[in-house]
């Protein structure tokens, strides 16, 4: 490993390494079938809300194992008029 600890529990990844696990954790999410859209820096959830919510929390559990600094912003809408304007399901 380098100086920088890059593989060590806890360690900083080096620069660039933490998108890996981001797109990692998106895909997932792709994969269960709630990532409904790509938005600005944000990927859009869909679905029953149950499954929303456990795809945030094993997202954010997944991706905050290695980077030791994870911001995530959730907002839920039950029953979003944006739905039927076209918006995300």
């Amino acid at each position: 490993m380098d100086a920088a600890g890059a593989g060590t529990p806890g360690a900083a990844p080096v620069d660039g390494e933490h998108m890996a696990h981001i797109e990692r954790a998106i895909a997932a999410a792709q994969q269960r079938g709630t990532a409904s859209a790509a938005a600005h820096y944000a990927t859009v959830l869909g679905g029953d809300v149950a499954d929303v919510v456990a795809t945030a929390v094993d997202a954010w559990a997944s991706v905050g194992e290695v980077v030791p600094h994870v911001v995530t912003h959730l907002t839920i809408s039950v029953g979003s008029p944006s739905a039927t304007d076209g918006g995300a399901r």
